[in-house]
């Protein structure tokens, strides 16, 4: 008994070593700061074909300028990808880009899997909500407010 004990302590032990390889694997390429920001701006459909100068100056005018800059030899982290999915959002919301804010949790998970990069944090984004102002009243209109004076 003593020894199937061991047998199944030494086989769990190699199925959990194997299965930590097999998902840090996905994230193990490296790709530079550079190389995402060309794959970004062709995604985003800001240029095809961009050295990575052109597609920062490209995401620049978008607003995605990350806290640090572009820093284009630095390797892509999670906390990169993570600010970039943010600015990327706020894009969309300001109508700079083509895609709508809802669209890129999803664009953007699916550019990091083509990439070999960590995925972005899963956020819900909310599509805006219009809000009409207020009717005119004939007191905001100043007919009939009273005077704080008298």
């Amino acid at each position: 008994m003593n020894y199937l004990l061991k047998q199944m302590v030494i086989v769990s032990a190699l199925i959990l070593i194997t299965g930590f390889l097999s998902s840090t694997s996905a994230y193990a390429a490296t790709i530079t700061q550079g190389e995402f920001a060309v794959a970004l701006a062709a995604e985003l459909g800001l240029g095809k074909g961009l050295t990575p100068e052109k597609a920062v100056k490209a995401l620049k005018r978008v607003g995605i300028v990350p806290s640090k800059g572009w820093r284009l030899k630095e390797e892509v982290t999670c906390e990169f990808v993570a600010e970039i999915q943010e600015l990327t959002v706020l894009a969309a919301q300001r109508g700079l880009i083509r895609y709508d804010p809802e669209q890129i949790p999803t664009m953007l998970a699916s550019l990091c899997e083509g990439l070999g990069v960590c995925a972005p944090p899963t956020i819900v984004v909310y599509p805006a909500v219009p809000v009409s102002p207020p009717p005119i009243t004939a007191e905001l209109k100043g007919e009939t407010c009273p005077s704080p004076w008298k």
